[in-house]
């Protein structure tokens, strides 16, 4: 009986430190792995009820976990007393130093509001990412940058199964850590699993012009998704520890992950997502089995190292052909991008053309420069309604100058340069070379999810580069509380501007489907209602402004469009205005409004189509049988009927103005 008393006793003990370890550890870290845990849901993220809901409904979820992490932090803040070790990392200056110089870009550039650039939006709800990702996990390693994540040590597992004061079983560190891998590889395999099945058309494409796009507007985002967690599930497949029940499943759901990528990707015909992916995975086995040392041992002589030299550049020559031929005009197109915009950079070096104008003013600097009589007719048959540089570090030197680029290229080699690689942190490091490679020639930092990847991995890079200040310091109850309300307010802010956004872009989405039905006095409405919230939304104003000229209201639609041309940049804006303007009788300003639709996109056949008709209406005989003669030689770049109708009617325009001047003669 004594025996068997001492025996509940110290049950009891060990149950007691079970639900102590559950309480001070398990359950206060639980919340924000399963905040990062949602991150990786963004991706499947899709309304049919917003306007654009394939990216806004992904945008809206993300803000809300935004709003979710200050709120968390604000509890912390309130409830949790202990001493705060704060470190600072040469990461965290830089980063923050080109947050700043950005929001110095958004406060000047002109037309937009600071608070309402979309682009910067999107940049602090990032920064808020990255540092819960880099506090939460560093917390979550037990504040140790040596901690490791994939492989455990049997001897220490067998250690602490023995001591009744530390339930190896309840850690927390090792739960939270499992969470996020197993969120990750699930994230990778539901899209490679989406994507198959709209392959073999089980599932629609969420946009008719691709067959394959899985829960992306197309397959460029979908692709480069993929690719830039491949590398950690090649890593997971290949060294995950195979002894343990749990990362024996950990290896299963990698090989399946893997294997689905691997079938899905080259459908995808993304170059970009190609060369990530290969350079990634070259990473992994080069670091994993020191391919690296023991390439140079056999390299023992010039002869040997010359030839490997000549062999790297004939790989690497071969490789940029194919890839360029794989789809030249998409390849040409880019470096027409480049050209056009590089005038801008010579314009403003320093200050850049302001945040977020790249996207609102391409279109306007195409067709100036096709105006000034630049590029070729192949050159006009690859232009097209460009909204990005297709090229990050590019966009971001348009955007915000020299100092911008220099303050984000720091902040990226010196995560490259100065990471301590371990288990931990290689795979993601060979993630996040994956992502920055094809940032040269794609856009993942403007992809929603991509970007998210982007500050994920650099959370987790940070914590291991050197620490640059550690302050251990007992914030006093006034300034945690200061905090939590600055934290609070601003989540309900982020929360209830997320509300808003969702009345208006249903608005703005139902709007538009009674104007395809035909109902235009019901679609102004709708638009008449979103209007103040999305007055500063360039594309809204274009919708809303052709809505007012289908229905007549001439006047407003020319001071809604007005105000759009200088935060948007569209050929649908500019034929609109025209119309507008012919409708007034304002012929010059209709003549220029087509004339800049026409250079924007000069293989279009329908502005000049308007611009003919135009002339003709003006009696400018001659320039209107010039324009009619250019569209009746342009090649369609898609054929259709309307295509076809339209060069119809310049024949016949052709023959009247044929017949008027044979008249006038006799």
């Amino acid at each position: 009986m004594q025996l068997k008393h001492k025996t509940q006793i110290k049950l009891d003990k060990r149950a007691l430190t079970i639900m102590t370890c559950l309480n001070k550890n398990i359950i206060p870290s639980f919340f924000p792995a399963i905040l990062i845990l949602l991150l990786f849901v963004t991706p499947f993220i899709v309304s049919k009820k917003l306007y654009y809901g394939v990216n806004e409904g992904k945008e809206i979820w993300f803000f809300c976990l935004v709003a979710l992490m200050l709120i968390y932090w604000s509890i912390r803040l309130l409830f949790r007393s202990e001493t705060y070790k704060i470190h600072f990392y040469f990461a965290d200056i830089f980063l923050s130093a080109f947050f700043s110089w950005c929001f110095i870009s958004a406060y000047f550039t002109p037309y937009i509001p600071v608070w309402h650039n979309h682009k910067l939006q999107i940049l602090m709800g990032m920064m808020v990412v990255y540092f819960f990702v880099r506090l939460e996990i560093r917390t979550s390693l037990g504040g140790s940058e040596n901690s490791q994540i994939l492989t455990v040590d049997n001897k220490s597992l067998q250690e602490n199964s023995n001591n009744d004061k530390r339930p190896v079983a309840l850690n927390s560190h090792t739960i939270i850590q499992n969470i996020i891998i197993i969120a990750f590889l699930l994230s990778g395999l539901f899209q490679a699993i989406y994507g198959l099945l709209q392959l073999y058309s089980v599932f629609p494409s969420l946009n008719s012009d691709f067959k394959i796009t899985g829960s992306f507007a197309n397959p460029a985002p979908f692709a480069m998704y993929l690719a830039s967690i491949f590398p950690i599930i090649f890593y997971l497949t290949i060294f995950t520890n195979r002894n343990k029940y749990f990362f024996s499943f950990v290896r299963y759901l990698a090989c399946a992950t893997l294997l689905l990528i691997v079938i899905i990707i080259p459908a995808t015909f993304n170059r970009a997502s190609y060369l990530g992916l290969l350079c990634g995975s070259l990473l992994i086995l080069f670091y994993q089995y020191d391919l690296w040392n023991k390439i140079k041992i056999l390299l023992n002589n010039n002869l040997k190292r010359f030839s490997a030299l000549v062999l790297v550049i004939l790989l690497l020559g071969s490789t940029s052909y194919c890839l360029y031929h794989f789809k030249s005009k998409s390849s040409d197109g880019r470096i027409l991008i480049w050209e056009i915009a590089y005038e801008k950079i010579s314009e403003n070096p320093i200050a850049g053309v302001g945040l977020n104008r790249f996207e609102t003013n391409f279109g306007k600097w195409q067709a100036e420069w096709f105006a000034k009589g630049n590029g070729t007719s192949e050159d006009k048959m690859l232009a097209g309604n460009t909204k990005m540089a297709l090229n990050e570090y590019f966009e971001i030197l348009v955007e915000t100058g020299f100092p911008g680029l220099m303050l984000f290229l720091l902040f990226v080699i010196y995560l490259l340069l100065k990471t301590k690689l371990n288990s931990i942190s290689f795979p993601v490091f060979s993630s996040l070379i994956c992502l920055l490679i094809f940032s040269f020639v794609s856009y993942p930092l403007l992809s929603l999810p991509t970007f998210i990847l982007f500050c994920f991995f650099s959370g987790i890079l940070s914590i291991f580069t050197s620490v640059v200040k550690l302050i251990s310091y007992k914030i006093p109850l006034l300034i945690r509380t200061s905090f939590a309300m600055i934290f609070t307010i601003t989540a309900f802010f982020i929360g209830y501007n997320q509300v808003v956004k969702i009345r208006t872009y249903k608005n703005w989405q139902a709007g538009l489907q009674a104007y395809y039905k035909g109902a235009n006095s019901p679609s102004v409405i709708l638009f008449k209602d979103a209007y103040p919230e999305l007055k500063h939304n360039g594309e809204f104003l274009m919708n809303y402004g052709k809505i007012l000229s289908t229905t007549g209201k001439y006047s407003e639609s020319i001071d809604i469009l007005e105000t759009a041309k200088n935060i948007w940049s569209d050929p649908v804006l500019y034929t609109t205005l025209g119309d507008d303007y012919k409708w007034q009788k304002q012929f010059d300003k209709a003549e220029a409004c087509y004339l800049l639709a026409v250079n924007m996109i000069p293989h279009k056949i329908y502005p000049k189509y308007l611009l003919a008709k135009l002339y003709y209406e003006q009696g400018q005989l001659i320039k209107a049988e010039e324009q009619a003669n250019d569209i009746l030689k342009m090649e369609a770049k898609v054929k259709s009927t309307a295509v076809d109708e339209i060069k119809s009617q310049m024949q016949k325009l052709i023959n009247q103005i044929n017949e008027k001047t044979r008249s006038e003669v006799l």
